[in-house]
């Protein structure tokens, strides 16, 4: 697979940002990898149009905006056609939690953290794989 042109990864944990940062570079996923730490930020500059990545990796437990809420906010304020590819991650590998954030139709996949190449690798070649 190539790699993306640019990657969003939304995590309100600085070390969780650092860390899969350089497993993305390392694995040559993406070739620009942008990190917001604030949901809200990143939430303003998507929907602004400042901000338009290949694909966002979004936590899914945050304080003040959470996941689900991230991603039910973009769902609303993007057309279907412009939305971004999005996976949601998460610590939790419980099924409720996966089944909350699948059920939203922005959401393309669920990923445990830590991050894990193989396991993104093999889920963006189901995700990004052209429509027919």
């Amino acid at each position: 697979m190539a790699p993306l042109q640019s990657l969003l990864l939304v995590d309100d944990n600085e070390a969780d940002n650092v860390y899969h940062r350089i497993v993305l570079e390392a694995h040559a996923i993406a070739e620009q990898v942008h990190t917001r730490q604030s949901p809200e930020e990143a939430l303003a500059a998507l929907l602004q149009g400042r901000c338009t990545p290949d694909l966002v990796l979004l936590d899914m437990n945050m304080p003040r905006l959470d996941g689900c809420r991230f991603a039910a906010k973009l769902q609303d304020g993007l057309p279907h056609g412009d939305w971004p590819a999005l996976l949601m991650m998460s610590s939790s590998s419980l099924d409720e939690d996966r089944d909350q954030a699948l059920a939203l139709p922005i959401v393309r996949g669920y990923l445990t953290k830590p991050l894990e190449p193989e396991a993104l690798r093999a889920l963006l070649a189901q995700v990004l794989r052209p429509r027919g």
